[in-house]
């Protein structure tokens, strides 16, 4: 789970899962897909997913959010196959796809040689064989600034064709966009910019109905050292980015889906991945000292899951998911407290929300099952860790019961780790109050339910703050709300990256970070 986070912090995730390929179709969400993964190793056995387990040479990660249009600028040679035809790059030409473009067009038997070269990309036929066009152009001033030169030197009209959307490959460049193109750099390692972020490896781009697939076909270790410093903060402790170095490997080979298109995404559906800017040579340096280590149970690599803070104490899954798989139980997480020590990581961790119940009847969880106006929630049963794992919501018109990590979806929580109280309708009478207390007052879900003037003063009595010299009374009502105070981020299952952090502030290497989250594991080096 991806969070809001301070500028230049990292992202605070909580890993989730995608089901095997046989479930795939039946995942909608990243909560759901775990639950679909244990459910899977809960009815066929853990260790039944047993594969050749040697380690892949390259990761397949589906790009997400990219657009219904693509820019590549390869940092080094490159061969580009359209549709099954290869062109070759030299550094510093581009690949743009989709992307709307106007070409000039004039005669063929009017182009002389200079002319050809002006165009941005380079010639191509248009439509009508007796014409060239060049382009494509993406800036119109550029394109009518070659339009006089054209018309100024060799005497030759010129027409602007329609926009359209365009693929462009280096000199070559075509108004017919390619149901599959591929970018191979000559380096496997040399990074190749897509829309601006640079990525390592090479692209599988396929046109879909709302855009494009695009899959990054990228080196394991150079995969794996984007995640961790996505994943984690690169300044944290060594010990702790092993960890995560091995979680990620784990939770990646896992998997490995061949007969699909891709092997895994980019967001919080998966494992955060963004390319090389979340490398460095820390995150580099945690992958290439954990090299091929895997954490596995009944000779299979686990499920590895992890979240950002568990708040003092993991989840087992049964409790979360419904599902029970030995190696992810409920363990202490002391090490979670070092989270206060940065503002980001304190939000995390210790955390309140109140919520009117007027709003909440709202929420899709409830308006959904047509429960109606919302009056009440308990909790029915809380986990031995303390988190709840039946809570009761009371509608006009129905009931819903929430289990286990329903809380926090339902809700829209940090963690499922809350204490509930419903607060009943409140008043409160501020007499020559500042206007900041009025705006506090409101941010907390308080309404101004009247407001008048006293007569006026020539001086204020103490502690009474005067308008334009008069005393403003104000009477604040909070409807009935449900307030809920509560600590952790994310499903709790697994590894706490909080608490790989403490473990690894106390002295603890990063394989003792790993048995303790994930009970009853054995870490086994792969080639």
């Amino acid at each position: 789970m991806i969070s809001p986070r301070e500028a230049g912090a990292p992202v605070r995730p909580t890993a989730a899962s995608r089901p095997t390929a046989r479930l795939r179709s039946l995942a909608v969400a990243a909560a759901g897909g775990v639950a679909l993964v244990l459910a899977l190793l809960a009815t066929t056995g853990v260790g039944a997913q047993q594969r050749d387990l040697a380690l892949p040479e390259v990761i397949r990660v589906l790009l997400g959010d990219v657009g219904d249009t693509l820019a590549l600028e390869p940092q080094g040679p490159a061969t580009v196959v359209v549709d099954g035809r290869a062109r070759d790059l030299v550094a510093g030409q581009r690949i743009l796809v989709g992307q709307s473009a106007r070409f000039l067009a004039f005669p063929v038997q009017a182009a002389a040689p200079w002319a050809l070269e002006i165009g941005i990309d380079g010639p191509a036929r248009a439509a009508e064989p007796n014409l060239v066009q060049l382009g494509p152009y993406l800036d119109l001033a550029v394109l009518e600034r070659h339009r006089r030169l054209i018309r100024a030197e060799a005497g030759v009209g010129t027409r602007i064709l329609p926009s359209r959307p365009t693929l462009a490959v280096g000199d070559w460049a075509t108004f017919e966009l390619p149901e599959r193109l591929d970018v191979r750099p000559a380096e496997a390692h040399a990074a190749t910019r897509l829309n601006g972020t640079p990525y390592r490896g090479g692209f599988d781009i396929r046109r879909v109905d709302q855009g494009f697939l695009v899959v990054n076909h990228v080196g394991l270790s150079d995969y794996l050292a984007s995640v961790v410093g996505a994943e984690m903060p690169r300044s944290w402790e060594i010990e702790a980015l092993k960890a995560q170095a091995v979680a990620a490997r784990t939770y990646a080979i896992q998997h490995l889906q061949p007969e699909e298109i891709y092997d895994i995404c980019d967001n919080q559906n998966c494992q955060a991945y963004a390319g090389t800017r979340s490398e460095s040579e820390r995150t580099q340096a945690a992958v290439a000292a954990t090299a091929g280590v895997v954490a596995m149970f009944n000779g299979a690599p686990i499920e590895a899951l992890y979240s950002a803070n568990a708040g003092d104490v993991t989840e087992s899954s049964e409790h979360v998911w419904g599902t029970p798989v030995p190696y992810l139980r409920s363990v202490p997480s002391p090490g979670d407290a070092v989270a206060l020590t940065v503002s980001w990581g304190a939000e995390g961790y210790r955390w309140s929300r109140t919520i009117p119940l007027s709003e909440l009847a709202d929420y899709r969880a409830f308006r959904n099952r047509g429960v109606g106006a919302i009056v009440d929630l308990r909790v029915l049963e809380r986990t031995p860790a303390g988190r709840p794992l039946r809570v009761l919501v009371v509608g006009a018109a129905g009931e819903v019961e929430l289990f286990g990590d329903d809380v926090r979806t339902a809700l829209g929580l940090p963690s499922a780790f809350v204490e509930l109280e419903l607060s009943p309708v409140s008043s409160l009478e501020l007499i020559g109050a500042a206007p900041r207390r009025f705006g506090v007052l409101l941010d907390e879900g308080h309404r101004l339910a009247s407001l008048r003037r006293s007569i006026a003063f020539a001086t204020a009595p103490p502690d009474i703050e005067l308008v334009n010299g008069a005393v403003h009374v104000a009477v604040f009502e909070r409807p009935p709300a449900l307030v809920l105070t509560g600590r952790g981020f994310g499903h709790g299952l697994g590894m706490s990256q909080w608490g790989a952090q403490g473990m690894a502030l106390a002295g603890h290497t990063y394989d003792e970070i790993l048995t303790h989250y994930y009970t009853g594991i054995e870490l086994r080096v792969l080639s």
